[in-house]
């Protein structure tokens, strides 16, 4: 299945992305680690570190898709889980990132919405290692799949 057909299947809309959007959201990221970074280093519940790991991880997922043309609408169920799929046909063909991400996403959704889960700030930190891999891989991937909308360095 490529892409276009997944986006398909999933109703994704087709729009296209612009330098400052993807600029945007490798900011967002970039802040969002930053967040991670203070955050461990405090003594916050393993919840609450683990939802900060996990939101770093959204706008590293949607910048691939993004540069590939689509949007994933706002009215959408299981958005968050499209994104991660979305991975698979972008930066992530190996499967190194979407498998540990949906599984955050199904933590994340637990201790959000339903019941405490036992989160140890190992296994998060292990989860934020993997963002900051996936950030990496995000930028080598745009700047050669999609060079046009590399954000230019000031």
């Amino acid at each position: 299945m490529t892409l276009k057909d997944w986006a398909i299947k999933y109703n994704l809309k087709e729009e296209k992305p612009s330098r400052e959007e993807i600029a945007d959201l490798l900011k967002l990221v970039d802040q969002k680690l930053e967040d991670c970074r203070i955050v461990a280093e405090t003594s916050v519940s393993a919840d609450h570190y683990h939802t900060t790991v996990y939101e770093a991880a959204l706008p590293c997922a949607a910048a691939p898709l993004r540069a590939e043309g689509y949007r994933i609408p706002s009215a959408s169920n299981g958005g968050h889980s499209l994104l991660f799929q979305a991975l698979t046909f972008t930066v992530d063909k190996k499967l190194k990132y979407s498998d540990p991400l949906q599984e955050a996403r199904k933590l994340r959704n637990q201790t959000v919405y339903t019941s405490i889960v036992s989160l140890n700030k190992p296994d998060i930190s292990k989860l934020l290692t993997t963002v900051r891999e996936l950030r990496g891989d995000v930028e080598k991937w745009l700047r050669k799949e999609h060079p046009e909308l590399f954000p230019q360095v000031d």
